[in-house]
């Protein structure tokens, strides 16, 4: 039956046999109507059996099989010459052949013209047997869409008992040969005497169908479980570009989840942009928030671009009409306008209203759903919109009469102006006839007023240095007094608009026009004319809005152009993905459109992107290209799967089953993370890391395909020494176990090291006779980072899986543990639960019993936490979780070892704040900066004296707390001659950063400086240090609110006040009843707006230490440190005064001077 030289010569003189192969297969089959491709029709299949045969169970019966062939064509009264190929069973047996071919002569070349066209899989690919059938319907298939037979292989001499072939009745295909008609047939015989033939009709259908969009510019998807693959199926699109079927093929199969398909990538089909990205997609569903702009956005000839897209048009169409009642000319307003025209409020509130009702429709078109939504100004009514609470009709009329209202209220000429001052400076200094229009940002706010009033106080600020601009407003004061004017008229309008009963706004529309203390009054519950006007006469809390935006939402800003992302990236977390669909003077907006929401898909958002497209007809022609070998090759081959070798399970000792098993610690191993298993400063092999090992073999004795599958029960387990790993070296285990009663033991080095008996579990038993305990208070529970901070200190140095208990109760009998699909670090945070509450370095050494049950352990699982909850019972030794029961652990105590460390010697130094013979005056100037900076991150900008940079940056540089470290330096020379970490630029002007924390200012060669641009560019609350060989402008500096805090021979330190109206409170430590602590809690709890001053007048009571830990804590930056340290108490009304406006973090009284203390790196001699 098998070849003898290892090929399978079918129909051929010198064929022995077959070549055995292996295949797996599918079949879909549809009904017509259903399927979305068509490569044949089926029109008849039949089937009989040999039975019993004198010559064996192998021998073919030729008379059966022509009986077959008979039957089959009759029933459907079909002629046999019509077939143009037969694809056969061909197995290349010197008696399986003959017997085969000579039937399908007999039946199929009695009146034939032409030679019947044969061939045979199994030349190609080997006998799958069972398969094979398949594997033939399967060539066949591929045939059809190509047009062509695949050839034939080892075909050299025909089989001279095969006459048909001798006498050209039969013609074995041996090279590539078009198909001859539409029909075509099936041989497929099996092992015992099966006999089966099946009749097909291919699809002829090979001309594209008319669409409309198929040389349209178009976005197409992809997800892959690699890069590789997912851009393999992307270059396959961008190949067929024009076949918008093969597009709409693979977009149906472009959304699977993330964890199965992490990467998802887009490309542009029919486009000059050459945009193809592809991003890991996280498995995390992230929320999508709506942004809708306001006033500013409009801009001549906004919608001409994407009016090819079809939902955009077709939604631009229907509020054409609505407005055409109107008199407007919707086209030539979003098409052609003037900017002149897009003035007038009436044509940029109705024009920005329809963009955004076309970007609302046609992202619902695709499927994508807001889970949050938030407006900017006349931006709620895209709100109202999106928020199902406006029809688009309702949404463009009101947009209409808002405009109308004001542009024929004869409104006195008003202005609008950005401000750079935060919301309550602003209240503070605009004048009574202005008003905080916007709140854009932190410190970004638009005002409103009369035209005269605004240019005047414009030009105050910018005298103030502060940055003050006039906004293009149409001489219109929005959100000022002056629209209460046309508040009547506009309700009267909108209630003409809104004819129903308004509608209820959800929990998503998060409201930038009414407070948020008064969201449950009656004005904001609904989408109302109430609402719309109160929006039109209040000020826009844009910046309150966005802090219910979340720190993982994906935020796509919908309007004519994507004004507020400047806004939205300062003001939401850095996690925060920022989209927009429309931007003003980009080239190709088509594109830019496109691209967008091909990143909206990238961060896992599913669209339904065919639906923007020409309805694609299906079945789609037969000559699409196949797509299944694309999805096939994306599979990810990284990853190594262990195979059970004959060495895994030789026997010895007996009855004895031995397993290996290698342990590798680097990246990309399975026991990769074990790394993070640190003991008192060396990696442990975890305890639940012996037994999972043991697991592993018992499940592999039991035909468990995964040891995950299998419940087992472990029993007196002993640990007789630990196993130290590390990343150079392997670690081989052996697992030795006894069948007939489970005892194991594990060998490493030639020594025993584990023992123990493994079973399979029966249910669990313990858990159910204990109370399931729920968290009281979450805020008396110790969290994750206090948990592993205290057991850091006792030596154990846990890092990534090992950090596993996420809370838990403070006498450590309930809490939460989180779950990383990872056993053995799970199991060992259980471990670590009982060890919370002793003392000291403690490592298991016995388990008296250990069930697990996986299947309820997965089920008990918090889907939405992947937490799972942990009930300790330390009186009985009982610990269980989920589907695990750990029953009777013992631990051993150990020492730690002691760790060499260099010895850093330092002197703590009180240094005056105004003192002339300072040695080492620079460093005190830097220290006191550094003291008086909370955040990680510093930033500094010098000018002139080059050299100085260097000595700064690496005395930073040094600084623990310091993480990150932003220098520019302004200066001609070249990047060889400076530090490369140091930022260059040629001119203050360059500077991208918009304020730094520190900035230097030295004798330059012209001496000339621009002191309006370098105060700027200093922070409030940040520092100006002058080399004293300047001319300071002191009175300029006291002018815009800095004060001298440091003198030196050589420097000044100057510091920049804030501007904000701060509350101080007094807190005198020194009581002995230590009522302060409960006081400054309290005042820790609600610090904004406010200072805390910690005072002391003992020497010795540790003020300074303890400031500076409270310093770290919530609410730390309020906290200010005053120890006096001479027996006279000094500070009167005046001394405080004076403190409070230099507003340092620690002021120190000793010696009849105040100033600070610093650390200093002693120099000794002998390198000591």
């Amino acid at each position: 039956m098998l070849s003898n030289d290892g090929t399978c010569r079918a129909f051929d003189s010198n064929g022995t046999g077959y070549v055995r192969s292996e295949t797996v297969a599918t079949v879909f089959i549809q009904k017509r109507q259903d399927a979305k491709r068509l490569y044949a029709t089926l029109l008849h299949s039949k089937t009989n059996t040999d039975g019993w045969k004198k010559d064996g169970i192998t021998f073919p019966n030729g008379e059966m099989q022509k009986n077959l062939l008979e039957n089959i064509y009759k029933e459907i009264n079909l002629d046999t010459n019509c077939i143009g190929y037969v694809e056969e069973n061909g197995t290349g047996k010197s008696v399986g052949d003959p017997q085969e071919m000579n039937s399908i002569t007999e039946v199929f070349c009695s009146k034939r013209n032409q030679p019947l066209l044969i061939g045979s899989t199994k030349s190609n690919m080997g006998h799958p047997e069972p398969a094979s059938g398949v594997a033939a319907l399967a060539k066949l298939l591929v045939a059809i869409q190509d047009g062509h037979i695949p050839a034939n292989l080892h075909y050299n001499s025909p089989n001279t008992d095969i006459p048909g072939l001798t006498d050209g009745r039969l013609k074995v295909v041996t090279e590539k040969t078009k198909l001859p008609n539409n029909l075509m047939s099936i041989n497929s015989f099996g092992f015992g005497g099966a006999n089966v033939h099946a009749i097909l009709e291919a699809n002829t259908n090979r001309k594209q169908n008319e669409n409309i969009s198929r040389n349209e510019t178009r976005i197409a998807f992809a997800c892959a479980r690699t890069t590789d693959g997912c851009e393999n199926i992307l270059k396959h699109l961008k190949e067929y570009e024009n076949n918008i079927e093969l597009q709409a093929l693979i977009t149906e199969n472009s959304f699977h989840p993330s964890h199965t398909h992490p990467y998802r990538g887009f490309t542009l089909l029919n486009s000059s942009e050459s945009s193809t990205i592809i991003k890991k997609c996280n498995s995390e569903k992230r929320p999508v928030w709506f942004v809708f702009s306001g006033m500013g956005t409009q801009w001549s000839g906004m919608g001409r671009d994407l009016m090819e897209l079809k939902l955009f048009r077709q939604s631009i169409e229907r509020s054409s009409i609505i407005l055409k009642k109107y008199n407007i000319d919707l086209f030539k307003l979003i098409l052609s306008s003037t900017p002149r025209d897009l003035d007038h409020p009436l044509n940029s509130f109705v024009s920005i209203a329809t963009i955004q009702i076309a970007l609302v429709d046609c992202l619902k078109a695709m499927g994508v759903e807001p889970d949050g939504i938030v407006g900017h100004s006349v931006g709620e009514l895209g709100c109202a919109y999106a928020d199902g609470c406006f029809t688009a009709e309702e949404t463009i009329l009101a947009a209409y009469f808002r405009g109308k209202c004001i542009q024929e209220a004869n409104l006195p000429a008003g202005g609008m102006a950005a401000v750079g001052l935060t919301w309550n400076e602003c209240k503070q200094m605009c004048p009574s006839d202005i008003a905080p229009a916007c709140h854009n940002a932190i410190d970004t706010v638009t005002v409103s007023g009369p035209k005269e009033s605004i240019e005047k106080f414009v030009e105050e600020l910018k005298e103030k240095k502060i940055f003050a601009k006039e906004v293009a407003c149409n001489q219109v004061a929005f959100h000022s007094h002056y629209m209460i004017e046309i508040a009547p008229l506009l309700k009267k309008c909108l209630e003409n608009v809104i004819i129903n009963p308004s509608k209820q706004r959800s929990s998503r529309w998060i409201s930038s026009s009414v407070p948020e203390n008064q969201w449950n009054t009656p004005l904001a519950l609904t989408s109302s004319p109430d609402y719309h006007v109160n929006n039109l006469c209040s000020p826009v809390l844009f910046q309150e809005a966005l802090q219910h935006i979340p720190s993982n939402a994906i935020v796509i800003e919908l309007a004519p152009h994507c004004l507020l992302l400047a806004i939205l990236k300062r003001s939401l977390s850095t996690d925060c993905v920022h989209l927009n669909l429309m931007k003003r003077g980009t080239h190709d907006h088509i594109a830019y459109f496109y691209s967008n929401l091909g990143k909206l898909y990238n961060e896992g958002v599913n669209l339904n992107i065919m639906s923007n497209y020409a309805p694609v007809q299906y079945p789609v022609p037969v000559n699409v290209p196949f797509i299944s070998s694309l999805i096939a090759s994306q599979w990810d081959h990284s990853q190594q799967w262990k195979i059970p070798t004959f060495e895994m399970f030789t026997q010895s000792l007996g009855s004895t089953q031995q397993a290996k098993h290698e342990i590798d610690l680097n990246d990309g191993s399975e026991y990769s993370s074990i790394i993070g298993h640190q003991i008192d400063g060396r990696c442990l092999f975890p305890a639940t890391g012996y037994l999972v090992l043991v697991w592993k073999t018992y499940a592999k004795l039991h035909n468990y395909e995964d040891y995950r599958q299998m419940s087992v029960l472990f029993e007196q387990v002993q640990i007789h020494r630990a196993t130290i790993c590390s990343l150079t070296n392997k670690i081989i285990f052996y697992v030795n176990i006894l069948p007939t009663n489970g005892t194991f033991e594990i060998i490493e080095n030639n020594t025993i090291i584990v023992t123990g008996r493994i079973s399979l579990s029966e249910q669990l038993k313990m858990q159910k006779f204990h109370k399931q305990i729920k968290f009281d208070d979450t805020n008396k529970n110790l969290q994750t980072n206090e948990i592993y901070r205290d057991f850091n200190l006792r030596g154990y140095e846990y890092s990534g899986l090992f950090r596993g208990i996420n809370q838990i109760n403070i006498d450590g009998t309930y809490g939460e543990l989180k779950w990383n699909n990872d056993w053995i670090s799970y199991i060992d945070t259980m471990l670590q639960v009982h060890l919370i509450t002793s003392q000291g370095l403690q490592l298991p050494t016995r388990i008296d019993s250990l069930r697990i049950d996986p299947k309820f352990h997965l089920e008990s699982i918090s889907s939405l936490t992947s937490t799972c909850s942990v009930y300790v019972d330390y009186w009985n030794s009982l610990c269980f979780s989920g589907g695990i029961e750990l029953f009777g652990l013992h631990c051993t105590g150990t020492s730690k070892k002691n760790k060499q460390q260099n010895t850093i010697l330092e002197s703590y130094l009180f240094v005056p704040f105004d003192n002339e013979n300072i040695i080492n005056e620079l460093e005190t100037c830097l220290y006191l900066i550094l003291e008086n900076n909370l955040t990680t991150t510093l930033s500094l900008c010098q000018i002139g004296n080059e050299k100085l940079s260097e000595e700064i940056f690496n005395f930073y540089s040094q600084q623990p707390s310091i993480k990150s470290l932003e220098y520019v330096l302004v200066t001609s020379l070249s990047i060889d001659e400076i530090n490369k970490k140091i930022n260059l630029i040629e001119n203050l002007s360059s500077v991208t950063t918009t304020t730094v924390d520190l900035v230097i200012v030295n004798k330059t060669e012209t001496n000339t400086y621009d002191w309006e641009k370098l105060f700027s560019v200093c922070k409030l609350n940040g520092f100006i240090l002058f080399s004293s060989d300047i001319d300071i402008p002191r009175e300029q500096l006291q002018t815009i609110n800095f004060i001298q805090i440091v003198t030196r021979k050589n420097y000044q330190l100057w510091k920049k006040l804030s501007t904000e109206t701060l509350t101080d409170t007094i807190v005198n430590i020194d009581e002995k009843n230590f009522q302060s602590i409960d006081q400054i809690k309290t005042l820790l709890s609600n610090s904004s707006l406010q200072r805390i001053w910690l005072i002391s007048n003992q020497i010795d009571n540790g003020i300074i230490g303890f400031f500076n830990c409270l310093r770290r804590e919530p609410g730390g930056q309020s906290l200010r440190c005053i120890h006096i340290q001479d027996s006279e108490y000094v500070l009167n009304e005046n001394v405080l005064k004076t403190l409070t406006t230099r507003d340092l973090a620690v002021n120190v009284y000793q010696n009849g001077v105040w100033g600070s203390y610093i650390h200093r790196h002693l120099r000794t001699s002998n390198g000591i």
